[in-house]
């Protein structure tokens, strides 16, 4: 992977996010030199503490010559000090024609369906964190 720059975490919006996320951790492969693999985890753990302290996702894409194809993904900083979250993205190819200038001809909802859509919501239990082990999909019933 090669990276061609960072964002704003708070500047992603989740619907250009697809497909699951791995976990990248630093290698330990069996075949490098001692000092590799300390140099590299050193600089690995750098980059996640740089990406946390500026809560920022690096963008990077696949490292392929110019005539083929190319996945982009993010590299968000996750709690654990040595590793990180890898996401695909889209990009431009693969978005649907959107209307970006009829953004703000939205009108106010009427005080009545906000209060009807507070008291719904109201009834509904709310989480401070989702916990997937809380859902069930009845998939192994």
């Amino acid at each position: 992977l090669k990276g061609v720059g960072s964002v704003a975490c708070s500047g992603v919006c989740e619907s250009v996010i697809y497909g699951m996320p791995l976990l990248v951790r630093p290698t330990s492969c069996w075949k490098l030199e001692w000092e590799e693999l300390e140099s590299n985890q050193q600089n690995f753990q750098a980059l996640c503490h740089q990406l946390r302290e500026k809560d920022q996702a690096l963008i990077v894409c696949t490292d392929i010559t110019s005539t083929e194809s190319r996945g982009h993904f993010l590299l968000f900083p996750s709690s654990s000090p040595s590793s990180l979250l890898l996401k695909s993205v889209v990009v431009n190819e693969l978005l649907l024609p959107v209307d970006l200038e009829g953004r703000g001809d939205f009108e106010q909802p009427s005080s009545d369906i906000l209060d009807t859509m507070g008291e719904s919501l109201n009834k509904l239990d709310s989480f401070e964190t989702y916990n997937p082990l809380l859902m069930h999909s009845n998939l192994h019933v």
